[in-house]
């Protein structure tokens, strides 16, 4: 049974004239593994993200996918970004939560599932201090447990160590085969992944190709085909053999002729880091992250550091620049240093590429020449937020290497990198080592550390336990090896490169391809297009809008009149359910009406907790301010329903009583004109905040003085109106004066932000 069928499926994203996807045709019966692979780009996520329509991306599509799956899982490649809880336990049992499942089903689930993933002895442990593999293992196994009938996995492999790889597929493995469950798997490396594929899908430039695992040798390049592949390859036609297994019995039947061989490498000094005697915790009462590292890193080498998830990689770099101190012990590090985080976004503070580019040199042609060199010119003018994760660790190491540090420290620097970027990453390394800049590389990528070091160090709980020169570190590990050595040990212990056994068979290497690489989203311009122009009203908008502005306060009325104030939570209630018959119409005509209400949901938590923050200064908040920008950006519906959420909402911290439907009511309205008029006018700083005073005034505080004077006073006289006014003025215009100062400050991220969400969702 088809599981998942895509007929002619071609998408390409808003303000982008080439697509992303390109006339996919493909189908996925039920039980099948398939492993996708193909360059950073080339529309894997993009394609993964089709298939689970929560995550599914704006743009424009032609063709159809069907997915005949009640539920689709989903693992993303960062261990760390999908964990929204803080204990193991209530990761495992959050998603059963949302679904309503009854807390004893709950239970047995959530059991059931730590004993199958061996999660039992951390179950009650914080997430936040599991190592990357638990919380991978965690992240699986919180899918899992709403029983997906698709498990589609983007690069779970990219974040960690071998050892941990290998127990993750092995669990991936055991669904498959023991559950049945259809598994989607694009991974970049394939020495373990493609011995449980059914079918493989190689992607380039949006297109899509299938073939059998035993048909890679001749569907795939070169530089893309595990180790036992390119070794037969090099020699031998036919079906590749794909595991070490099979490589060795193959390499058993072949002479090998053992040449002595040292690898090149330049005699270095001076030296450029000095470690000595390393202490390093988080938290004073922690346990020791580092126990004493000490080590010597010489002017112009490639320094590989390699260890568990959890073993104390990151912390060492982030000691050696200078963002974290020890306790004891000391660094020295010679020149300028620069460093390249695990989380690569964090380098990131502007709209598009090239102004972070900018940030580190004004110089054009230096920018044009990084880029070139680091594969990213056609990423310029692209958000850093909209790149894939190749694709954002490429600009992200431009903006590394324009600094021009002598010492420049990597944390996982390869992790989403495609092979044929890989070869471009070897000739940039080489070219700093050429300057005699220092190259500290924290990796879980042996077969990359094998190519490029010149030395390697094992962490392990802290210390360095191992230390060598490339070659005999590599030939002396049984899992911290490559797979070329695991391939040859027993009959060429010292080879430890594809490329070394390669030669040792009497064959060639074929020469490095480097094809012509296919931009699927060039860009000239800013990413981010004008707004599409709003339609006009039509008459039965302009009738909901004049009804609910008759309605709300008639019931508000009623509330004092008639239910003396007493049922204030009943009356809050109707203003919401009023203001949602109001909308009722122009939001069922929305395509995607739900992210738009996750959209006023977001911004009126930001509002709730603004006022929050701000308790302690009565008129002084950004509660309005963000009202203003929410009608601004996401229409009238939007503008009434955050305020009149963030009011009912934050009154239960600040107080419930009969005035919260008036504030209700009032900073709807200040959302719902906002919509009004930005609608005509362009919103600026300027234009936002001069509104932002006059609607304190002239809407806020025209609604809430009078209120309080019918809550405390039911037969009130024209001259007290008048009074109450006059009287409120000062308090309303310290409120205008404040949200005006926000809307300055805070209009330019939000507008820039929620347009981008708007365009990329097309909400």
């Amino acid at each position: 049974m088809e599981k998942i069928k895509i007929e002619h499926f071609t998408f390409t994203y808003p303000q982008e004239t080439n697509a992303a996807l390109s006339d996919i045709c493909v189908s996925v019966n039920t039980g099948e593994f398939i492993v996708l692979l193909g360059p950073s780009g080339s529309g894997k996520t993009t394609l993964l993200s089709q298939l689970k329509k929560e995550i599914r991306p704006a743009g424009e599509s032609f063709g159809e996918i069907t997915v005949n799956a009640d539920y689709v899982g989903y693992v993303g490649q960062n261990p760390h970004n999908q964990i929204v809880c803080d204990k193991v336990w209530h990761e495992l049992a959050f998603g059963l939560e949302n679904m309503g499942i009854k807390p004893l089903d709950i239970r047995a689930k959530v059991s059931e599932m730590a004993t199958f993933f061996g999660i039992e002895k951390w179950f009650d442990r914080d997430t936040q201090k599991l190592s990357g593999g638990q919380k991978q293992i965690l992240n699986l196994a919180s899918v899992m447990v709403m029983d997906p009938d698709v498990l589609i996995l983007d690069e779970p492999l990219s974040q960690l160590d071998p050892i941990a790889a290998t127990d993750f597929l092995a669990m991936v493995k055991r669904i498959n085969e023991e559950l049945g469950t259809t598994i989607i798997l694009s991974e970049h490396r394939l020495e373990e992944a493609l011995q449980l594929a059914d079918s493989v899908w190689m992607m380039d430039g949006g297109a899509l190709d299938v073939c059998s695992p035993k048909e890679i040798g001749e569907k795939i390049p070169f530089s893309y085909l595990p180790v036992p592949a390119k070794v037969f390859k090099s020699l031998d036609s036919g079906a590749v053999p794909l595991t070490i297994k099979e490589g060795r019995a193959w390499l058993a039947t072949q002479s090998i002729n053992i040449i002595n061989k040292e690898r090149t490498q330049e005699h270095h000094d001076a030296i450029a880091v000095k470690i000595n005697g390393l202490y390093a915790r988080y938290g004073e009462n922690g346990i020791n992250v580092l126990n004493g590292v000490t080590a010597e890193i010489k002017s112009g080498e490639i320094f590989g550091i390699l260890g568990g998830n959890g073993s104390g990689k990151s912390t060492l770099l982030s000691v050696l620049c200078g963002i974290k101190k020890p306790y004891m012990g000391s660094v020295k590090v010679k020149g300028a240093c620069a460093m390249l985080p695990q989380n690569c976004e964090n380098l990131f503070v502007y709209k598009t590429v090239y102004e972070d580019l900018k940030e580190i040199t004004k110089d054009e042609e230096t920018i044009k020449e990084y880029a070139r060199l680091c594969g990213i010119e056609h990423l310029l003018y692209r958000h850093p937020g909209d790149l894939s994760g190749g694709e954002s660790e490429r600009a992200a190491l431009c903006k590394v290497l324009l600094t021009d540090s002598d010492v420049v420290l990597l944390d996982e620097p390869t992790k989403g990198m495609d092979a044929e970027f890989k070869q471009d990453f070897e000739q940039i390394l080489k070219t700093l080592t050429e300057q005699k800049k220092t190259v500290v590389m924290v990796s879980h990528d042996v077969e990359f550390c094998a190519l490029v070091c010149d030395r390697c160090a094992l962490l392990f709980n802290g210390e360095f336990t191992s230390v060598d020169k490339t070659c005999e570190f590599f030939s002396k590990k049984a899992f911290y090896t490559t797979s070329a050595n695991r391939m040859a040990r027993g009959l060429a212990d010292e080879l430890i490169l594809p490329e070394e056994l390669i030669k040792a068979l009497g064959a060639k290497t074929p020469e490095k391809e480097k094809t012509e690489k296919k931009c699927t989203a060039v860009q000239t311009q800013q990413p981010i297009a004008k707004q599409k122009k709003r339609a006009s009203i039509n008459k039965y908008t302009a009738l909901s809008y004049i009804g609910l502005l008759i309605a709300i306060p008639l019931t508000l009325l009623f509330g004092v009149y008639v239910l003396e104030d007493k049922k204030y939570y009943l009356m809050s209630l109707m203003v919401i359910c009023e203001a949602l018959v109001a909308f009722a119409v122009s939001f069922e005509k929305e395509k995607n009406k739900s992210r738009k209400i996750v959209m006023i949901a977001t911004l009126s938590a930001i509002a709730v907790a603004g006022r929050f923050i701000f308790t302690p200064f009565p008129e002084v908040k950004p509660v309005l301010a963000i009202i203003i920008l929410a009608g601004a950006t996401l229409g009238a519906e939007a503008g009434f329903l955050t305020g009149a959420v963030t009011a009912f909402v934050s009154n239960m911290f600040a107080g419930q009583g009969a005035w919260t439907p008036w504030q209700m009511f009032a900073m709807g309205v200040v959302g719902m004109v906002s919509a009004l008029i930005f609608k005509k006018i362009k919103p600026t700083k300027i234009t936002l905040s001069i509104y932002g005073i006059v609607s304190s005034i002239a809407i806020y505080g025209l609604i809430m003085n009078p209120a309080s004077l019918i809550m405390w006073n039911p037969e009130p006289t024209f001259d007290m109106f008048i009074s109450t006014v006059i009287a409120g003025i000062p308090y309303d215009a310290v409120l205008g004066v404040s949200t005006a100062v926000f809307l300055w400050l805070l209009s330019g991220i939000f507008m820039d932000t929620i347009g981008r969400i708007k365009t990329k969702y097309d909400i």
